[in-house]
């Protein structure tokens, strides 16, 4: 088992989770969702990570098929979690790597293009620095990996209580402001749906030339075409 060093960046996200524990997140339903939603089969062979690994099943599910995935969570309880589903599923720990830290503000400890598909359910809404977490996904995947992302729909169910889910920040995740950003980082949306209050993404990492950093797009004077023409046949 591996685990980052833990810096104290936000200690109020740490401090969050560090006693409740993270979210279940979608669990090993995000892998189901792929294949329902996709023509891409059952991975095998690959290198997969899971931003906020939660329970820990997708992460031993996907080991399990023959991928090499590495599990990220800010809380421990669930670092312990995905090592509790490698041992009940007699996954071979070898293919598990997990790190302890905050997305928002630490990087992942993993190379550049290496990383076939991402997943990140149920998560993204509880993140100070959602910028930061797209940047390491996208430094971290190939070009033409797969990130698969879900979040609950602030236009449902944003509120407080039972049925309802706080959001850091709310108007980013409304589809039109998120898709907006999507497009921003280069991520070609493939899929959409909506299953009950949750919103579901297949994106696409582009990664080759035309790309505009985000900051020197927002700086300099660019047509639309110019920016993103390069993802109309991608």
């Amino acid at each position: 088992m591996t685990m980052a060093g833990r810096t104290q960046v936000q200690s109020t996200a740490v401090d969050a989770y560090k006693s409740e524990g993270g979210g279940i997140g979608a669990g090993s339903g995000a892998l189901d969702w792929l294949m329902e939603n996709s023509e891409l089969s059952t991975p095998s062979g690959l290198r997969c990570l899971e931003i906020g690994c939660g329970a820990g099943e997708l992460v031993a599910r996907l080991a399990a098929s023959g991928n090499k995935v590495i599990g990220v969570d800010i809380a421990e309880k669930c670092i312990e979690c995905v090592w509790s589903q490698v041992k009940k599923n007699l996954v071979n720990p070898k293919l598990v790597q997990t790190y302890l830290l905050d997305i928002s503000h630490e990087p992942l400890q993993i190379k550049e293009d290496s990383i076939d598909i991402a997943f990140c359910t149920e998560t993204i809404e509880h993140l100070s620095n959602p910028y930061h977490m797209f940047a390491e996904v996208k430094r971290v995947l190939r070009h033409e990996g797969h990130f698969v992302m879900a979040y609950p729909m602030p236009e449902n169910n944003l509120g407080y209580g039972g049925g309802q889910h706080a959001h850091v920040y709310p108007g980013f995740l409304l589809r039109d402001s998120f898709e907006r950003f999507c497009k921003q980082m280069y991520f070609k949306i493939v899929v959409r749906t909506e299953n009950g209050s949750s919103a579901w993404y297949l994106l696409k990492n582009y990664k080759a030339e035309g790309i505009v950093d985000p900051f020197c797009m927002i700086a300099g004077n660019y047509e639309e075409e110019d920016l993103y023409g390069c993802l109309n046949n991608f």
